[in-house]
């Protein structure tokens, strides 16, 4: 199984540490820096940051952290939610905010976990066999809304031929595999604007992709 997002992100930072600068703590804090980093292990064998508030290295910070996570995961989920539900709009305007910034990443990271991943892709048919069994009236309703969606974005002066070449890419993307999907390039229910079902909008991405694109218009 692929690891998980944190394990990921982790890697990424101690990677990036082989190409930072030499700099003492004191000189860290003339320039008003909140890091500095020494090139030395800690004392757990961490080459990273170390804050310049405490002297604590970054490495052993981020252990622990995973540590607390690992021995009560349904405490860290209730702290996170009772913090997405004091600021709601902050939390949205983050969580927008990072995915902006790391659009490529999240690509890279949502094809090797969804696409190229067959454990992950056998638990997630699973998941939503039995949720779907056990929640069918939701079921029914996201389906005949996504249905809805897709009639009332079709224009009635679409030509029989260009309603036969939206069929065509549907076929299309079902000849190329499971992996596949058709995609609005303008959503058909995006935050800043909304598209048509017309054959000029669709295009094939492979699911990872999709789901990375989700409900917004990259221009």
């Amino acid at each position: 199984m692929t690891q998980n997002r944190s394990h990921a992100v982790m890697a990424q930072r101690h990677e990036a540490h082989d190409s930072l600068p030499i700099i003492s703590r004191a000189d860290a804090v003339t320039i008003g820096q909140r890091w500095y980093f020494t090139g030395e292990p800690c004392k757990n064998g961490h080459v990273a940051k170390r804050n310049c508030s405490n002297h604590d290295c970054r490495g052993c910070t981020n252990q622990r952290t995973r540590g607390y996570r690992k021995s009560d995961p349904n405490l860290n989920r209730s702290r996170e939610k009772r913090r997405r539900e004091k600021n709601p709009d902050e939390y949205r305007a983050r969580l927008r905010a990072s995915r902006s910034r790391h659009v490529e990443k999240r690509r890279e990271y949502d094809r090797q976990r969804y696409h190229e991943c067959p454990e992950r892709k056998e638990w997630q048919k699973k998941q939503a066999t039995g949720w779907g069994r056990a929640n069918k009236g939701k079921r029914n309703f996201i389906i005949a809304r996504r249905r809805s969606g897709i009639e009332e974005a079709t224009p009635k002066w679409l030509t029989p031929e260009q309603r036969a070449e939206i069929r065509a890419f549907y076929v299309r993307a079902k000849a190329m595999g499971e992996g596949y999907q058709v995609d609005h390039i303008v959503p058909l229910r995006g935050r800043g604007v909304c598209g048509l079902h017309v054959p000029w909008n669709l295009q094939i991405l492979t699911k990872a992709e999709n789901i990375a694109k989700g409900n917004r218009y990259e221009a």
